[in-house]
């Protein structure tokens, strides 16, 4: 995601126009959250513990969001995030919230 951006941007503008990608994506998205949630909906204890569940409910949240909302707000919005420094900075974070949910649950 970070040295390919190039490559992630292409993806992003064919997404925009395969519905299809929307609903299994969303799908997706909404079940795995829906079982972070069942499995792990802990609003006290550690940072760590928090952060699972505000994860889990931000996938269902954005499953939920691919799934519900219309067709020419998608497209837009999808438009719209086709900027290459939001990626290389989400990149960024991503790896960031990974690296640190891997070493608090493997670690400590």
């Amino acid at each position: 995601m970070i040295l390919k951006w190039r490559d992630l941007l292409g993806m992003i503008d064919e997404f925009k126009n395969h519905k299809i990608d929307w609903i299994v994506l969303g799908f997706t998205l909404f079940l795995f959250g829906i079982m972070i949630i069942v499995v792990h909906n802990v609003w006290t204890g550690s940072v760590f513990q928090i952060a699972i569940t505000v994860l889990g409910w931000g996938v269902t949240i954005k499953g939920l969001f691919l799934l519900l909302i219309p067709d020419a707000f998608m497209t837009k919005w999808v438009s719209s995030m086709s900027k290459p420094v939001a990626y290389q900075v989400g990149g960024v974070l991503f790896v960031l919230l990974g690296t640190w949910l891997s070493i608090s649950g493997f670690v400590l």
